[in-house]
């Protein structure tokens, strides 16, 4: 798995979030936001399937972690840098994408979420961005808009 390339992710693009602390932490890495503070997606428990993730975290999605910390970095973090708004190349899931096709988080082949892997969803309560590159030939790498469902955006939104 290729790190995701940050194309564009503007000055006033992120927010600062509380960090639980004991959880590790890499750039590009999504994050779900609950209580009161923020954490990576594979630290959530997965339901009954990939859909069931998808609209569940849809629904609590901050962002993109713009900072890594690690497991022996312990306790909890007032400030945690992520990015709400951005344009990156994220893994995906082999498919085909036109410029506005949804995306959604992704399991990693298993039953796990992925903190780095979309996937193309049909429905905009699954997803939490979009295809800004179209791509005629199956690709497992695309270009995408993610937008954090927690922190409002003037401009936008899915669906």
């Amino acid at each position: 798995m290729a790190l995701p390339n940050i194309i564009y992710s503007g000055p006033t693009n992120f927010a600062q979030f509380a960090f639980n602390g004991t959880l590790a932490v890499t750039v590009g890495d999504f994050m779900y936001y609950v209580t009161d503070d923020v954490r990576p997606l594979t630290s959530l428990s997965t339901g009954a399937s990939e859909a069931a993730d998808q609209l569940t975290i849809s629904k609590v999605f901050a962002g993109v972690a713009k900072d890594a910390r690690t497991v022996s970095e312990t306790g909890a973090v007032a400030t945690f840098p992520v990015m709400t708004d951005l344009v990156a190349d994220y893994d995906c899931v082999s498919a085909t994408f036109e410029i506005g096709d949804l995306i959604g988080v992704s399991w990693n082949g298993g039953s796990a979420l992925a903190n780095q892997v979309v996937t193309k969803v049909t429905q905009a309560n699954l997803a939490i961005g979009y295809a800004t590159k179209r791509y005629a030939s199956a690709t497992t790498r695309v270009q995408c808009r993610i937008l954090s469902a927690v922190v409002p955006h003037a401009v936008g939104g899915i669906g």
